[in-house]
């Protein structure tokens, strides 16, 4: 897998908030703006705080 190619971006975004978006985000976007979507309100939060 290339975890590369958005390098350049500010910006990363994660549509729903599970446990393999969030460790990929964790890994790519150190340092970005994130744009967290998801059905679940509940997700939305703990992931925010996780990535806090």
């Amino acid at each position: 897998m290339i975890l590369d190619r958005n390098g350049n971006k500010d910006v990363a975004v994660l549509l729903g908030a599970g446990s393999m978006g969030t460790a990929i985000l964790k890994r790519i976007a150190p340092g970005k703006k994130i744009l967290l979507g998801d059905i679940s309100e509940k997700a939305l939060e703990r992931v925010s705080k996780e990535l806090a």
